[in-house]
């Protein structure tokens, strides 16, 4: 019988085709003639948008789309992500703060994504991206790793996204009032930050009526969001009935530890909601550096 339990060896199977030069990546599998995607991002901590035109960039060359916040609203799709919410140690639920695939109105975080370009080649759509005009009037920031400053979001006073606690408080205080001795101290847990070789990589073609979306995660937690995204567009009844479109959702197995496991929703929502844009001839692919969170710990 094998061992089985924790600190025991594991046979990593990955590790042959990776030193061979045969792993394979989301650039070695996009299907032939796909668009490359460019995400604008804010450069501001905390801001007010005050102008976004993205004229220059739609006329550009090779350019098939540019995504903003008003076009996904055009497109009936709100642009809200999505949050797993905990219940406060007062019994009530951690707000659900307004988090947008596209900055709307205010950017709350230095690489917060305002505007996304789709176009024939990388090369063009981060050309365009450039041509993008951009106008963000500064908001204070908050830098201490503690409540208080500036509030990011209305529902969240003080900037506390959460505060959760787990146990009997009254057993645990009736506990400390007959000990000899009580120690008092904090531990103060990091944030965790994921560095991989191809951060946030994913594709999307429609195949035979349906979307296939095929991302570097080990998780498919956003399939149900994406679909539910879709679900929720608003159609006007003059139009002709809406195509129904069915999602195949792909995840290629990669090593990494827990938080790359579960994937991100700009990354797979991005390259799912470009193709629906687009047309049924239409794939995406997109690529983006490594995530920059300053939101005050609230997910992005």
């Amino acid at each position: 019988m094998e061992k089985f339990g924790k600190s025991q060896s594991v046979l990593r199977r990955e590790d042959d085709r990776f030193l061979t030069g045969r792993g394979q990546y989301v650039d070695d599998t996009t299907p032939e003639g796909a668009l490359h995607g460019y995400v604008l991002r804010s450069s501001y901590a905390h801001g007010v948008i005050t102008a976004l035109d993205t004229q220059e960039a739609e006329e550009a060359e090779g350019v098939h789309l540019v995504l903003t916040a008003a076009a996904l609203e055009t497109a009936g799709l709100s642009g809200k992500m999505e949050a797993s919410l905990v219940k406060n140690q007062d019994g009530q639920l951690a707000p659900n703060t307004d988090r947008f695939l596209l900055a709307k109105d205010k950017v709350r975080f230095v690489g917060e994504p305002v505007a996304m370009v789709f176009a024939e080649t990388y090369a063009q759509a981060r050309a365009a991206a450039d041509m993008i005009e951009l106008e963000v009037d500064d908001l204070p920031v908050h830098l201490e790793l503690q409540p208080g400053g500036p509030n990011l979001h209305e529902a969240a006073p003080n900037n506390v996204a959460f505060d959760w606690a787990l146990g009997d408080s009254a057993q645990m205080e009736a506990v400390k009032a007959k000990a000899a001795h009580v120690l008092r101290f904090e531990i103060s847990d990091n944030r965790v930050i994921c560095n991989s070789m191809e951060p946030r990589g994913c594709w999307a073609d429609i195949e035979d009526g349906r979307v296939h979306l095929c991302v570097m995660a080990r998780g498919s937690g956003r399939k149900g969001q994406l679909a539910r995204c879709w679900a929720a567009r608003k159609r006007d009844p003059r139009d002709q009935p809406r195509r129904r479109w069915r999602l195949w959702y792909e995840s290629h197995g990669l090593s990494g530890v827990f938080p790359s496991r579960a994937g991100r929703a700009h990354a797979q929502s991005f390259g799912a909601l470009d193709v629906g844009q687009i047309g049924g001839d239409a794939v995406g692919q997109w690529w983006s550096g490594p995530h920059l969170n300053g939101n005050a710990g609230f997910g992005c």
